[in-house]
């Protein structure tokens, strides 16, 4: 009886859901809504246009750089004060350029967007690879960087329109001469450290399964930014593996900070990588030299200092987990 009674209620449940469905691929009901669509995009462009910050971004000067060279004082102090992520950042595309970039294969264009007085107000790191199969357009530091997206200027994103950077980014394709088979726009977030990624703003562009970027809140240091992430039940799960590990030695939380020692956490570090790669099976690039020429670069690089962070966990004086 129990089971007839579960079987008629699902049942029901899926005559329902069905109907529902029916309803909403309703022609007339669909017209409604796009026709409402279309009103709600017109309110919205006649509202900006009455913005009196609407009219600083009706043009743009486009400049394109085909060096770090030449890119170098404009990116250096565009990134000062631009939203952008550590990967965008002009060290840590150098780096990749000369190590892991396949120079030979590989054309920089590095496009920065100026308004009328000269100031600017984003910066998109491209280049151009030559593949055996395409020629294909993509942000500098693909493959090694968690995002790729521009260093925007934060009332740029705020302010400009989807159709504006629509033609905008039409404008940016027509500076390349040769032929481009495809624009590989992958790993781009929502947002860029709380501002608006305008990329995200292109049509015919599915953004939805791309990365996504946690900004973590502010904290005095680790311990107490953990403690605000946390829940009560996952708190109470790490004490319960701290305290096993309290019983096999003394457990430390390391950081490495002297340029000696992080470049030989970093060669233990990728020793173990492709120790597990290898073990697994997997296909990589791990052990190629290029990969820790790049890694190298980047530890050695002054201005890149501050937003690398090695660690070690430590369990009576050996090392059981590493970042």
């Amino acid at each position: 009886m129990y089971n007839k009674a579960f079987k008629r209620s699902h049942d029901v449940y899926d005559r329902t859901v069905e109907r529902k469905n029916s309803r909403s691929r309703n022609p007339v009901v669909l017209a409604r809504l796009s026709e409402l669509h279309r009103e709600f995009e017109s309110d919205l462009r006649q509202r900006d246009e009455n913005n009196p910050d609407w009219g600083v971004f009706s043009q743009f000067n486009i400049e394109v750089f085909s060096s770090f060279a030449d890119a170098k004082h404009v990116w250096e102090q565009f990134e000062e004060d631009a939203a952008c992520f550590v990967y965008q950042r002009f060290a840590f595309c150098r780096t990749w350029y000369e190590t892991v970039g396949r120079k030979d294969t590989t054309a920089l264009h590095i496009v920065a967007v100026h308004d009328l007085t000269g100031a600017t107000l984003m910066l998109l790191p491209l280049c151009i690879e030559k593949t055996r199969f395409a020629t294909v357009l993509k942000f500098i530091g693909d493959g090694m960087a968690d995002y790729l997206s521009p260093l925007v200027q934060d009332d740029f994103a705020k302010n400009i329109a989807p159709d504006q950077y629509n033609l905008l980014w039409q404008n940016i394709l027509s500076t390349i001469e040769e032929k481009i088979d495809l624009v590989w726009l992958n790993r781009q977030t929502n947002s860029i450290v709380g501002v608006k990624n305008p990329v995200t703003m292109l049509d015919g562009f599915d953004f939805i399964s791309s990365s996504h970027a946690l900004n973590f809140p502010p904290a005095v240091n680790w311990t107490r930014c953990a403690r605000t992430l946390r829940s009560g039940q996952t708190t109470k799960k790490i004490a319960r593996r701290f305290s096993k590990l309290a019983t096999v030695g003394k457990v430390e939380f390391v950081e490495i900070t002297d340029r000696q020692q992080r470049q030989q956490h970093l060669d233990r570090l990728l020793t173990m990588k492709v120790a597990n790669l290898n073990d697994a099976g997997i296909l990589h690039r791990m052990d190629k030299p290029e990969i820790r020429q790049f890694y190298s670069g980047l530890v050695d690089d002054a201005v890149l200092q501050e937003n690398l962070c090695q660690f070690e966990l430590l369990c009576g004086g050996k090392t059981i987990a590493s970042a």
